[in-house]
């Protein structure tokens, strides 16, 4: 009765890069509203185009999207791509009471990305259903899970060995 759809959905904020720093550097407090008249995924969902009866919590922080990896710039590149919201949660029920948002926020402090996450807490009225039916239609494979996380694990750690063997670039300073 509920789903959740999560992800880079790759909308942009529809505006030149330097009116989307104009209007960041205007905003005061948790206010977002000057940005979110030129999203596109609020847009086309207002107009009822795509994910019809989907619903997101409002977004009070800022873009999540393009940083320059391991600092607080907004992309600094030639491309001087646009600070967007990029990474949405959108969710729906059959019964919109039946969830709840408690928080959606960013975490600013993870910089590992040029995407910084976006996370969600919700509260969830889950109906008693049938217990009989296995999970995953019994088609859920452990060894397949552990292979995608080892291969995360190994990429992982090669991009901190990287970052630890460079001691600086002309973007930022790593120390």
């Amino acid at each position: 009765d509920q789903i959740f759809w999560f992800g880079d959905f790759n909308f942009r904020l529809s505006k030149a890069r330097a009116d989307v720093d104009t209007i960041i550097s205007q905003i005061v407090g948790d206010d977002m509203g000057p940005l979110f008249e030129h999203d596109q995924l609020s847009n086309v969902m207002k107009d009822g185009s795509i994910f019809e009866g989907f619903r997101e919590a409002p977004i009070h922080f800022l873009p999540t999207y393009k940083f320059d990896i391991g600092c607080d710039i907004y992309d600094s590149t030639s491309k001087q791509r646009t600070p967007s919201y990029t990474d949405r949660i959108l969710f729906k029920s059959r019964y919109a009471e039946d969830i709840k948002v408690v928080k959606y926020t960013s975490c600013s402090n993870i910089k590992t990305s040029d995407h910084r996450p976006v996370i969600g807490v919700f509260q969830v009225k889950i109906k008693p259903g049938r217990d009989d039916i296995p999970l995953c239609a019994g088609k859920f494979d452990r060894g397949l899970y552990l292979e995608g996380i080892r291969r995360r694990i190994t990429r992982e750690l090669k991009m901190r060995e990287a970052m630890k063997n460079q001691s600086s670039s002309t973007i930022c300073t790593v120390s």
